[in-house]
């Protein structure tokens, strides 16, 4: 049961500044397409800000999202998982139809070990290298051997390991 409309506009009554519309439905969960209609539905019936949700995962997509919907924001989720790059992406896009490359994979390795020492810091090391096993996992995507490195990583229980293992798989990095 699709209610968006109905539920943005209680929000907007009961003193909401925005809404923010994903336009997938419970019942899907993360599999199909997104609907942006609903996202469109909800802009044409609110005055407030309206930030999309679902299937933005570049800045191409972002901007069809944006000129499909009208909508005046749009949230990423997903794909920001093992790329916090995207955010300076979309801008960038956004801004000026640049279109950025994917960091080098210096960059990326650099990325890894402080969101590893971030969370080992929150949560400490047992929790947190558990916990970045998955992320580590999502930022190799599209390296060369990342499936042998991501094995590798689900054994890996401490900082001192993860680093070990990211500077004998990519040394020049």
């Amino acid at each position: 049961h699709v209610n968006a409309v109905e539920c943005a506009l209680a929000a907007q009554e009961g003193g909401a500044s925005a809404v923010a519309v994903h336009g997938r439905t419970r019942e899907q969960m993360y599999s199909g397409e997104a609907d942006w209609s609903v996202i469109a539905d909800v802009k044409k019936a609110l005055t407030i800000p309206v930030i999309g949700n679902g299937d933005v995962v570049d800045g191409p997509s972002a901007k069809r999202m944006m000129d499909e919907t009208g909508c005046d924001a749009v949230m990423i989720a997903r794909a920001a998982q093992g790329n916090p790059w995207i955010f300076r992406e979309v801008n960038a896009y956004l801004e000026n139809g640049a279109i950025l490359e994917r960091p080098p994979r210096r960059e990326v390795v650099k990325m890894i070990l402080r969101h590893a020492q971030m969370l080992c810091d929150c949560k400490g090391e047992r929790v947190g290298m558990r916990e970045m096993r998955g992320h580590v996992h999502n930022y190799l995507t599209g390296f060369p051997g990342a499936s042998k490195v991501r094995k590798k990583v689900n054994s890996i229980t401490t900082l001192a390991e993860l680093q070990t293992l990211l500077a004998k798989e990519y040394p020049y990095a």
